[in-house]
């Protein structure tokens, strides 16, 4: 008994069509961009007593922000802020970022995808530059912490207050701030 061996089904090009069809959808999927991964948007004043999460992170400060005087921003344990080019923190109030005993709180460049993965979206186009300082300290500020703190691609600052830096890791590509 001879059995009929099914045939390749042929496109008009000459090509068969399900290896045709694979080839497609590859090519489609090589032109899909990376995932980014959702973001908290922050800018302008925050003038009441708040908390970022880590759930919430990462948080993108995308125009400058500044912790009003009197107020405590508290950054839990985990917790990434991203700063966009030429944006900055500026603590008139408390910052409070303890770590201890937990996952570091990171603060780095929005083109830093080693903290919090490709977040603008860019894949691996950008390089994080070192700038200016991304975290400023109003002199008369107080109770100001962090503790286990990750700060990348952070420029300096010459005029800040007293700072409590506990079990904080500033390395390569990393500055302290004056």
């Amino acid at each position: 008994m001879v059995t009929k061996q099914p045939q390749a089904e042929w496109n008009s090009f000459g090509f068969p069509v399900l290896p045709a069809l694979v080839l497609m959808l590859l090519a489609l999927c090589a032109t899909i961009p990376p995932p980014s991964f959702a973001a908290t948007s922050v800018g302008g004043t925050i003038g009441v007593d708040g908390i970022w999460t880590e759930a919430e992170s990462p948080y993108v400060v995308t125009s400058n922000a500044t912790v009003a005087s009197g107020v405590t921003l508290t950054i839990e344990v985990g917790t990434i802020t991203k700063f966009s080019s030429g944006t900055s923190l500026t603590v008139s109030g408390t910052l409070r970022a303890d770590a201890q005993g937990g996952t570091p709180t990171v603060f780095t460049s929005l083109k830093d995808d080693a903290a919090g993965g490709d977040t603008n979206g860019n894949g691996t186009a950008g390089v994080p530059p070192t700038g200016p300082g991304f975290l400023s300290f109003v002199v008369s500020t107080t109770g100001n912490l962090l503790r286990k703190a990750v700060v990348r691609y952070e420029g300096t600052s010459n005029n800040a207050p007293e700072i409590v830096l506990r079990d904080d890791v500033l390395g390569r590509h990393e500055r302290a701030a004056r």
